[in-house]
């Protein structure tokens, strides 16, 4: 037996995928946003503000991570696995990221947390009646998700040779591939990335704010490792549970969220708040504890295929029990088996 075409199957990975969200949009458009100014009177402002989002939050997150890169040697490496533009959805810019290792991941979350702060405060000094809110969330690839190509622009061939090249190229496109996903890590705006995991990311996005960005349970627990590692210094809050339609059988989801607020006046606010109310900061390995306990009982597994490779020169074994969760290692080779089986011929 011999695979077609010595096509591959798809290696395993895990992408990030960030939302920065425009807050206040759509009450700006029906409102002042929605007449013309000096600047253009063809369009109205809201239209002027939404092209400027979508072309300047990118660039600036884009160059703070370069920035977080340049730090040392150690992370210089990094450079060449930038956080890539997804897509837009409404007044979101979504982006998406093929981690390499826990490091990697840090990296790209402090770019986005300092973007998404500066952008806001942009907005605030600006007047506008605008902010943006950002929430993140993880996906493990081949499976619980999948890859998926879209499709390109028609033209029509030149003549019956083009017709038949196409027609095989196109015939190939439906195979789930390693040559896809390696494509797909590049160029995430050809592709769509669908399952679990990515619906959760939306339904938890509702959870985000201005002074909150919003987690998944899966980005929390890495995110509580790189804490615990001193590769982020970032503050944690979890603000109760709620049910979200479609995600964990109707159990209830943490509220998980990194603080994001940006005036030093209401973060002094908010501690004597907590102080007066006997609210405690909560700790990363708490946090950490906490997580790893609950996605055991919940049967939610590790996002990462090989732990062991993702915390390469870490010992997190003490930290956070990482090795306890249960991956998706076994169904990933039955799903190799029989995608074999699918794809072979005599």
């Amino acid at each position: 037996m011999m695979t077609q075409k010595n096509i591959e199957y798809p290696a395993p990975r895990t992408r990030l995928f960030l939302s920065a969200d425009l807050v206040g949009s759509t009450s700006f458009k029906s409102g002042e946003g929605g007449y013309a100014t000096r600047f253009s009177k063809a369009y109205p402002n809201w239209v002027m503000i939404q092209r400027r989002f979508y072309k300047c939050f990118p660039e600036i997150f884009l160059k703070n991570y370069e920035i977080e890169c340049s730090h040392s040697t150690l992370t210089a490496k990094y450079t060449e696995f930038p956080p890539r533009f997804w897509k837009y959805l409404g007044d979101e810019v979504l982006f998406c990221t093929t981690l390499k290792d826990i490091v990697h991941l840090s990296l790209v979350i402090k770019a986005f947390c300092t973007t998404v702060q500066h952008y806001g405060s942009k907005l605030e000094s600006s007047g506008l009646p605008l902010d943006v809110k950002g929430t993140g969330w993880v996906g493990l690839f081949p499976l619980p998700n999948i890859t998926i190509s879209l499709p390109s622009s028609a033209r029509c061939p030149h003549d019956q040779k083009e017709l038949e090249e196409r027609s095989v190229l196109a015939e190939d496109s439906w195979i789930y591939q390693e040559s896809m996903e390696k494509d797909a890590d590049l160029h995430p705006d050809q592709y769509d990335f669908l399952g679990r995991d990515i619906d959760t990311g939306f339904r938890v996005a509702k959870f985000a704010s201005p002074n909150k960005l919003a987690l998944t349970v899966e980005l929390a627990w890495l995110l509580a490792i790189a804490r615990q590692l001193k590769l982020l210094d970032v503050s944690f809050s979890h603000s109760g549970a709620e049910v979200l339609k479609g995600v964990l059988k109707g159990v209830p989801y943490p509220q998980l969220s990194l603080d994001m607020e940006r005036s030093f006046i209401k973060q002094k606010l908010r501690k004597i708040e907590n102080a007066l109310h006997g609210r405690k900061p909560m700790l990363p390995f708490i946090l950490g504890d906490y997580l790893t306990t609950f996605m055991m009982a919940e049967k939610i597994k590790s996002p990462l295929m090989t732990p062991e490779a993702f915390f390469t020169g870490f010992d997190c074994g003490d930290i956070l029990a990482w090795e306890k969760l249960p991956t998706w290692a076994e169904e990933y080779q039955d799903m190799q088996h029989n995608w074999h089986s699918d794809h072979s011929v005599q």
